[in-house]
């Protein structure tokens, strides 16, 4: 499995994606001469920005297909007030960068998908402050009996042949629970 990473003056460069996002930066930034101090991502043929440096635990197989050509790009980001701008930059200098493909690049998110991401962060964090308020709450759960292998019904051969009670336990921790 292999990707293709065009970047500078027509150069090309062969990386394997089956390893770690921040593994597979940090390769693509030595082999290609970029900056230490640089965000780099790559982007597809068309300008769609695989944003990988917001998954960098993750394998990058995930996000990129084996065979593709990517552009190297540089992420430059302004901060404007409470808002923040981001721009991407190919280190591509070649030809085969069409027009459409830089306005893809960098063409704005919409007011839309900015209060889509809204939501679905206040859901996430909702549904987060129920599952902890859930799982503080201590529940029993009652012990079903079963019937006794040994030949004195009622006992129990852990205990030497005497009949034991039902034991109730906490089902967070598994403590027995006093009756």
């Amino acid at each position: 499995m292999f990707i293709t990473v065009r970047y500078g003056e027509n150069k090309s460069e062969i990386f394997n994606p089956k390893c770690r996002v921040l593994l597979l930066l940090k390769a693509i930034r030595d082999k290609c001469g970029c900056e230490h101090g640089d965000t780099i991502d790559l982007a597809d043929e068309t300008g769609e920005v695989m944003e990988l440096a917001n998954h960098p635990g993750d394998y990058a197989s995930n996000y990129l297909h084996e065979r593709a050509t990517f552009i190297l790009i540089k992420v430059e980001k302004e901060c404007e007030g409470s808002e923040e701008d981001v721009r991407y930059l190919p280190l591509f200098k070649g030809t085969g960068l069409s027009k459409t493909f830089l306005a893809r690049l960098n063409r704005r998110r919409s007011r839309i998908s900015d209060l889509v991401d809204m939501v679905s962060e206040r859901r996430t964090s909702h549904s987060s402050r129920l599952l902890s308020r859930t799982s503080s709450r201590r529940l029993s759960v009652p012990v079903i009996k079963s019937t006794p292998k040994s030949p004195n019904k009622g006992a129990s051969s852990r205990t030497g042949g005497v009949p034991t009670a039902p034991v109730k336990r906490d089902l967070v921790t598994g403590l027995k629970k006093s009756s």
